[in-house]
């Protein structure tokens, strides 16, 4: 199964965004790699990662 994401960054004042497909078996550590290389990093930012339902209610954990 492939699933799709759209990464967007906050508080940079204008939107900036990417949309990426990943397969199912893909791991944290392959979605980060992904995001480095969508955004053009050299693995130097600060990230976190937040899961939304698809109703946009945040999953606790």
């Amino acid at each position: 199964m492939i699933y799709e994401f759209k990464i967007a960054l906050e508080d940079v004042g204008v939107p900036v965004w990417r949309t990426i497909q990943m397969d199912s078996n893909s791991t944290f550590r392959d979605l980060h790699e992904v995001i480095q290389l969508a955004f053009n990093w050299d693995n130097m930012h600060l990230h976190s990662f937040f899961v939304n339902k698809s109703n946009g209610s945040k999953i606790e954990g």
